[in-house]
């Protein structure tokens, strides 16, 4: 079984998981890279199906990796496409509750809420390894700022989630979390544009 790291053979035992993930490791620490997919045979798998591909014996397996700051660069590019999307939709759960449609608001909600915390490791992220690109001061002051005032948000909004108070959700969307939203979406595009 041949293991390939971003094109390049490694060598290891091939006897089981453990030995696989030690491989990798000693491949791309050093460089600080992450993986960010795994393809046995040429299909993508989880770990769950990575293990049953090494039991198997599959033919080769392929890791793909970034830098961190590479996955930020990739991260900020979909949050330019997705922030609005976001927003329009937790707009539409506002409005549902405020009707009193708490069921399908709900029902949407789910979903947007796996957005926010993709958007929450984006900006955890963003808080560790920062933004290797250039920026004007203004926004390097405005983005702890902003990281800070979402997670607070965060907080405050999966606190009324989870007390099923479906009002004080809408307003926390309303009146703080889509505003803060707007914000970000307007550092994202500014930083996007920066060289």
């Amino acid at each position: 079984m041949k293991l390939y790291i971003d094109g390049k053979e490694v060598q290891w035992s091939g006897q089981d998981i453990d030995s696989f993930w030690q491989a990798v490791n000693k491949e791309l620490q050093p460089n600080q890279r992450v993986v960010v997919e795994v393809k046995c045979d040429g299909l993508e798998v989880n770990n769950e199906a990575l293990e049953d591909c090494i039991k198997n014996g599959v033919g080769q397996i392929e890791i793909f990796s970034n830098t961190p700051a590479e996955l930020i660069f990739d991260g900020l590019a979909y949050a330019v496409e997705y922030l609005p999307r976001l927003i329009q939709g937790l707009g539409k759960v506002v409005q549902l509750i405020q009707e009193g449609e708490e069921g399908e608001a709900v029902r949407l909600f789910l979903p947007a809420l796996e957005g926010i915390e993709w958007l929450n490791s984006l900006l955890t992220a963003i808080e560790t390894f920062g933004i290797q690109k250039e920026v004007t001061d203004a926004i390097k002051q405005k983005i702890p700022e902003i990281i800070h005032d979402f997670k607070s948000q965060m907080e405050t909004l999966l606190a009324a989630w989870e007390n099923f108070d479906y009002l004080l959700v809408a307003d926390i969307l309303e009146y703080e979390v889509i505003p803060l939203l707007e914000e970000l979406k307007s550092i994202v595009e500014m930083v996007e544009l920066c060289q």
